[in-house]
């Protein structure tokens, strides 16, 4: 998440808000009575580093205090309330976070959204402002309080609004005509921004320097084209020649295209504005070009799941072509242009005829929306190859399945049977065969049939029948069968099932939608596992009119402690991203202390016991809540974890981390050191240990989650083995690792990793890699106690948790392994971490 914090910051009232409360006599400007001088001037809603938010203006000659008014949404739960000692100095500027993690209200603007202004009485709408999209920058009125509104090509919080756009990077050369023209040569510029940009004082020459042309005062309006023709340039363009155009310093180039051969039409960009320069179709003067179409493979995004796959969401993609296609560097994009929504699919990739591949969310880098895009590009991302746009299914949810073509390939979108993730879709009727009994049921042959669908099912007259043309087994009239639900029917009234036999099952029509034949008896029962959905297996044990029993399912344990759960923190005081904690005993008789960390904010707190709640305290070398940062001072650390070492906070706190949440949208999986002793409000880290060539490619929002140490000690006495030497765990391999290994748990995987830790940051080895069980793991602690270590899911695998300890002997002795899987509490909800 982006680092939020709290603020509301003036230009021009700066001073007067910081010194009103300080004890220095300072003379505050007049407040005006009227109010109607404050406006709405600058909306933040989708910016990567800055949160969202609201800039007042007061347009007026005199001081406002808006103490007591609001800023809010198009929702009317959402409101923030500005504290007193809110004045905006005439000619200032007030900027409000909305979207503050440590604020008692915070809300996040939508993609089509209102920002209002209300008066004190919390109804008055004193200014507004509503947008259809999310902006990168932000809204802004150009001009500062008067004018419309725009996009704006930099995000200013508290200060004037930037309302003309750079000329690098902006104005481009976008078609070039050198022979045959009407009336002559010309040269086409594009504006790329979302506001104007003043051309005045510009230049532009072909390869000869002598041949200047200075462009005149003039503006050329976002997104459009302005021509230059040779009779206003006063030189022909060669067969062989240039477009070179600068800054008005006359020596800054700010963009140029070099050609060998007069074009039969005209030379320009494809695509407009960014692309690379090609023989255009037609020559468009002034207009948007005509470019040849690209031939793109024939790849489709085929399958969709946005909600909670196993591991994450995913975007299915099938070549429906006849040659292999190699995928590399191809862009993948949600509905999002930002750069941190534009996936680049690894060096390798590639997809069979006919076949598929899978882009996970650890390689998107983000999630799927209930209304959302995804979008596939060649390398680049400038040309478009396929798409798929979805809106939100039944009451505002997402699709209880997937998103897929019905079926592969062709042009008919569905919410599908079942998620078929990298294998053909399913996209028939979601009634299965589940269970079979042929010898031995009560009170006779039965066979269930099952709802894998996310809707219920009339399966009134469907038919069941053997290996025979008997008589089928007509379901009765009035047969419904619930989404997830089984009906169990006793078939030997028509027919009884064989040694050697098959259950055959047809829908009304007597169209067969399922079949399973088997050779001999089953000593319990024939049954699909997984349940509803796998082949058909010998079960543990019959379970009519129940899901299966299979071979290998999870079996969980109920919570082996209370299921009362209590929050424990004073409600408001940390908002939400709280993911890690880590507690530290007290060395005499006492509560401890809890560190805990703050993934949005990017902080560390130290939380002791007050009562029946822990309570933010500081003490004589510990400043309270700490922002934490990079080892360089700067960057904005995704906390995830938190741990130490036996030695307690006086070795370093260690905190693992995803990324920098001011590069949200590049991984960088680290275990970071901080002296927590060092009493300073802001921390920079002591050392770094950043695992991203050694960790499997995982997206920016999926990477380390938590952090847990386990002494050398332990893992000696249990017999530990090193997977980097597969021997005996012998600590003096590592002799800068202190007394201890750090064990890291990886959200997009599941798997939990072990480290040698080289303490002065300049290394690290990895000593095991261990499967936890969970698609996905968001905590890890050692119990010192018992020595096991837990792994805490979320609701991802229904709030469950798994102890691990090293086996002691026979198949895989010397590794950590899952030794019992625990529900979670049931006074607790189903949690996202």
């Amino acid at each position: 998440m982006r680092n939020k914090q709290w603020r509301l910051r003036t230009a021009v009232g700066l001073a007067t808000l910081a010194m009103a409360g300080s004890g220095v006599a300072v003379a505050l400007p007049a407040v005006a009575d009227t109010p109607n001088t404050v406006r709405i001037n600058e909306v933040i809603q989708n910016n990567d580093t800055i949160a969202d938010g609201v800039e007042l203006i007061n347009t007026g000659q005199q001081a406002v205090d808006v103490s007591g008014w609001h800023i809010s949404d198009n929702k009317p739960e959402n409101v923030i309330n500005l504290p007193a000692g809110s004045i905006i100095a005439p000619g200032g500027y007030l900027m409000v976070t909305v979207d503050d993690d440590t604020a008692p209200v915070k809300f996040g603007f939508g993609k089509e959204d209102e920002a209002k202004l209300l008066g004190p009485d919390g109804t008055t709408v004193v200014d507004s402002f509503a947008w259809s999209g999310h902006v990168s920058t932000s809204y802004a009125r150009c001009s500062d309080g008067t004018g419309t509104f725009a996009v704006s090509p930099q995000a200013t919080p508290g200060a004037a609004n930037i309302c003309t756009a750079p000329v690098a990077g902006n104005l481009v050369i976008n078609e070039i005509e050198s022979s045959g023209g009407e009336p002559g040569d010309w040269i086409e510029l594009l504006n790329k921004s979302a506001v104007e940009i003043e051309l005045g004082g510009l230049s532009v020459r072909d390869s000869d320097d002598s041949h200047v042309y200075t462009l005149p005062a003039t503006v050329v309006a976002p997104g459009a084209f302005m021509v230059l023709n040779e009779a206003e340039f006063g030189f022909g363009l060669g067969a062989s020649d240039s477009v070179r155009l600068f800054d008005t310093d006359g020596a800054t180039l700010i963009d140029s295209h070099t050609w060998t051969a007069h074009s039969p039409t005209s030379l320009g960009r494809c695509a407009d504005g960014t692309g690379d320069f090609a023989t255009t179709a037609t020559a468009t003067k002034g207009a948007a070009n005509d470019c040849v179409a690209v031939a793109t493979p024939a790849i489709l995004v085929n399958e969709v799941e946005s909600s909670n796959g196993n591991p994450g969401d995913w975007i299915e993609l099938f070549n429906a072509g006849t040659t292999v296609v190699d995928l590399s560097a191809w862009v993948v994009r949600d509905n999002d242009d930002s750069a941190s929504h534009a996936a680049v699919l690894p060096d390798g990739a590639s997809i069979a005829p006919g076949g598929f591949y899978v882009v996970e969310e650890n390689m998107l880098g983000y999630g799927l929306g209930k209304a959302d895009s995804a979008r596939i590009y060649l390398p680049g991302g400038q040309v478009l190859v396929d798409s798929y746009s979805w809106t939100a299914w039944g009451n505002d949810e997402h699709a209880p399945t997937t998103f897929g073509r019905c079926a592969d390939g062709t042009d008919n979108w569905a919410v599908t049977t079942t998620s078929t993730k990298g294998a053909p879709n399913d996209c028939g009727l979601p009634i299965r065969i589940n269970e079979i009994e042929s010898d031995g049921g009560v009170p006779g042959d039965w066979v269930e049939l099952t709802n894998i669908g996310a809707t219920p099912v009339d399966i009134s007259g469907f038919l069941i029948r053997d290996d025979s043309e008997k008589a089928p087994f007509a379901v009765p009239a009035g047969t419904t069968l619930g989404a997830g639900a089984y009906i169990a029917l006793d078939v030997d009234t028509a027919f009884g099932l064989g040694k050697a036999d098959a259950v055959r099952l047809s829908d009304a029509t007597d169209t067969q939608i399922d079949a399973h034949s088997y050779k001999a008896h089953a000593a319990t029962t024939w049954g699909r596992c997984p349940n509803g959905t796998g082949e058909f297996v010998q079960t543990r044990e019959a379970t009519k009119g129940a899901a299966n029993a299979c071979e290998g399912d999870l079996i969980t344990a109920v919570w082996p402690g209370s299921d009362a759960v209590a929050t424990a923190d004073v409600a408001n005081t940390f908002g939400a991203d709280m993911s890690g904690l880590a507690f530290e005993p007290q060395a005499t008789a006492g509560a401890g202390t809890l560190w805990a960390v703050n993934n949005g904010a990017g902080s560390l707190h130290r939380l002791v016991q007050s009562g029946e709640d822990w309570v933010e305290q500081g003490n004589d070398v510990w400043a309270g809540i700490t922002t934490l940062r990079y080892a360089d001072g700067a960057g904005e650390v995704d906390a995830e974890g938190v741990a130490m070492t036996s030695a307690g906070p006086s070795a370093g706190i260690f905190v693992a981390s995803e990324r920098n949440n001011a590069a949200s949208g590049v991984s960088r999986p680290s275990i970071l050191r901080y002296d927590a002793l060092g009493g300073a409000d802001t921390l920079a880290a002591t050392a770094e240990w950043n695992l991203v060539e050694d960790l499997p490619v995982i997206g920016a929002n999926a990477g380390l989650e938590g952090i847990a140490w386990i002494p050398d000690t332990q893992l000696v006495a249990q017999g530990f083995v090193d997977e980097s030497t597969a021997t005996a765990y012998n600590p003096a391999s590592y002799p800068n690792h202190g007394a201890g290994l750090f064990f890291v748990a990886v959200e997009a995987n599941g798997m939990i990793y072990a480290y040698a830790l080289d303490q002065d940051g300049s290394g690290y080895t990895r000593v095991a890699t261990i499967e936890s069980g969970f698609p996905g793991v968001m905590e890890l602690e050692l119990d010192p106690a018992t020595g096991l270590l837990w792994a805490i899911c979320d609701d991802t695998c229904e709030g469950r948790s798994a102890t691990l300890e090293i086996t002691g002997s026979g198949e895989g002795a010397g590794n950590f392994a899952v030794t019992q899987v625990f529900e979670r509490p049931t006074g607790m909800p189903n949690l996202n971490n």
